[in-house]
């Protein structure tokens, strides 16, 4: 195996595949990147056995061939050659690494228990998005996934395509975020569930890219193909909730800015009972809204945060912080926060949404 390239080429490269080997538990062979050339194509290739990432380098090859080395320490050497052009041969003694002024030689490991990933069978309702469309559906639900292994349908982000029209979803059983954005169109309705590692992997991968991503599903898999990178993963098994019920309806609309909104919560935060994380939001005569929490270790806190609404019911509605924080964190300029009672739940959505781009997330409230 023999092939040149671009220093930035093969960092680029590396970069994009290594984080999944990182990250990998279990078998020790996870932990390494394999470089394959073949038809004048230089790939590098990840897995963590339910996602696997490939990225084809730009360069010229010499010599087809394949091995297996360590992501860390492939990462950090080629992150530190000087730039200019890299020359990569596969030797007896290991893979060697030159440039014009260093020369590196890595020990690469057997190729027999490096996994292959499987290939999309039958690939079928290809659709295609924006880069940034497919970036913001990810970006405002997936910190709402769960956790819970007794309910694996929880442990991802659900995709539903109908017509022109994608809905990303995601829940934990306390709280659930929904965004909505513009596809190609799409014939008929189709839905997946994309586990939360895969979400979290192709979010950190578009996150500086422009442009636009496929998608292809199979029976169990899902394809994403864009700049040169494959990531093929596997897909949760199982239901996702009905959810459409649970939005309520009327209530009282209380428009405030989220920084105002979220200086509040994290410094009431500060005060909630056994560092539980609860609090209390209110809906005032004047449309404003209360936020506030006591505890007999700490204290009590409760700050006024100015909104404009019609008038609240003077009912606190003990909520998450964090829960809050979360959707907060990712919203921009001004939120519109729905209140109706203290059995129901709280509804953020944005007080200005974007054509085409909606989202909409509740909370549960804590009772008792």
């Amino acid at each position: 195996m023999r092939f040149t390239c671009l220093k930035e080429n093969l960092v680029l490269g590396v970069q994009t595949v290594a984080p999944t080997a990182l990250r990998s538990g279990g078998l020790p062979v996870l932990k390494n990147i394999h470089i394959s050339v073949e038809a004048g194509k230089i790939t590098f290739t990840t897995t963590n056995l339910e996602l696997g990432v490939q990225h084809t380098v730009r360069g010229k090859t010499e010599e087809d061939g394949s091995c297996l080395v360590p992501a860390k320490l492939f990462l950090d050497l080629v992150s530190l050659l000087p730039e200019g052009t890299v020359t990569v041969t596969l030797e007896e003694s290991g893979l060697r690494i030159a440039t014009a002024d260093t020369s590196s030689s890595l020990h690469t490991i057997p190729e027999a228990d490096f996994p292959i990933i499987p290939s999309l069978e039958n690939p079928k309702n290809e659709v295609e998005f924006l880069i940034s469309d497919f970036v913001e559906g990810l970006k405002k639900t997936q910190f709402s996934v769960g956790r819970n292994e007794q309910r694996p349908q929880f442990q991802g982000v659900l995709l539903v395509l109908d017509g022109q029209t994608v809905c990303f979803a995601a829940t934990d059983g306390f709280r659930l975020a929904e965004a909505k954005g513009k596809i190609a169109t799409q014939e008929g309705r189709v839905q997946c569930i994309v586990p939360t590692s895969a979400a979290q992997e192709i979010f950190r991968m578009l996150g500086s890219l422009s442009g636009s991503v496929k998608m292809a599903l199979g029976e169990n898999q899902a394809c994403f193909l864009f700049d040169q990178t494959v990531v093929t993963t596997r897909l949760v098994e199982g239901d996702f909730p009905e959810y459409e019920s649970l939005f309520p309806v009327g209530g009282t609309e209380h428009v405030v800015a989220v920084s105002a909104l979220s200086k509040a919560v994290k410094a009431t935060a500060l005060f909630s009972r056994g560092g539980s994380s609860s609090i209390g939001v209110t809906g005032n005569a004047d449309g404003s809204l209360d936020v506030h929490a006591e505890s007999s270790e700490v204290g009590f806190h409760r700050t006024k945060v100015p909104a404009t609404g019609p008038a609240g019911t003077g009912e606190s509605i003990t909520l998450n912080a964090r829960y809050l924080l979360d959707i907060l964190a990712v919203a921009d300029g001004k939120v519109v926060v729905h209140l109706l009672n203290a059995d129901r739940p709280v509804l953020v959505t944005p007080y200005e949404a974007a054509e085409g781009n909606n989202w909409r997330y509740l909370i549960m409230p804590i009772r008792g």
